[in-house]
C-alpha cells in the first residue's frame, strides 16, 4: 500500500473523528495490530503481484454520499 492511500486512510479517520483504538475495535483487531497494519500498509501478497504486472495503483476515495 503506498503513502497516498496510508495517508487517505489517516485523513478519513480524523474527519470521522475515529482513533486507531475505535477503529481497531470495530474491525474487531488490537490497536497494536492495527498499528501495525497502517504502519506497513501490507496488502496480500498477490493482489500486489496483480496490481504490479497489470500496471494498476489502488486509489482510496471518499464515498460519494446518496442525497
Amino acid at each position: 500500500m503506498n503513502e497516498q492511500i496510508k495517508e487517505a486512510v489517516r485523513e478519513q479517520m480524523f474527519r470521522k473523528r475515529l482513533n486507531q483504538s475505535e477503529v481497531a475495535r470495530q474491525l474487531n483487531l488490537t490497536p497494536q495490530a492495527l498499528s501495525k497494519t497502517l504502519r506497513r500498509g501490507e496488502m496480500p501478497e498477490t493482489w500486489g503481484r496483480l496490481l504490479e504486472l497489470l500496471d494498476l495503483e489502488l486509489i482510496a476515495v471518499p464515498k460519494e454520499r446518496q442525497q
